[in-house]
């Protein structure tokens, strides 16, 4: 029974972390978005930027600009997400300038 227990933590907490695929991934983007994105960069820039890099944009209704780097396949033991991705999201000012950005992750899971 302890075992099981063990076996079971074991894969509910590397099932947390992202594949090697997707950190190799998420490092590049993290290493691009920091040498090109400056303060104040114009939207058009930003959307320059991310055409080259195939980010595709999405929308959550608000003024920010979210890009999706391509999907990375998952298998076990990163269940229960299928597909994964890379997400930045850009903050503007009111003058359309960048004001910040973030890295995260998002996915496509069961």
């Amino acid at each position: 029974m302890k075992i099981t227990v063990a076996l079971l933590m074991a894969i509910a907490l590397t099932g947390c972390g992202a594949s090697r695929a997707e950190k190799q991934q998420q490092d590049f983007f993290e290493v691009q978005a920091y040498s090109y994105l400056k303060r104040d960069m114009k939207e058009q820039e930003i959307l320059s930027w991310a055409e080259q890099h195939k980010l595709s944009r999405v929308s959550d209704g608000s003024k920010d600009i979210i890009l999706f780097a391509p999907g990375i396949t998952t298998r076990w033991p990163h269940f229960p997400c299928a597909k994964t991705f890379t997400q930045i999201r850009i903050k503007l000012t009111d003058s359309n300038g960048l004001a910040s950005y973030q890295l995260g992750r998002g996915g496509i899971c069961l």
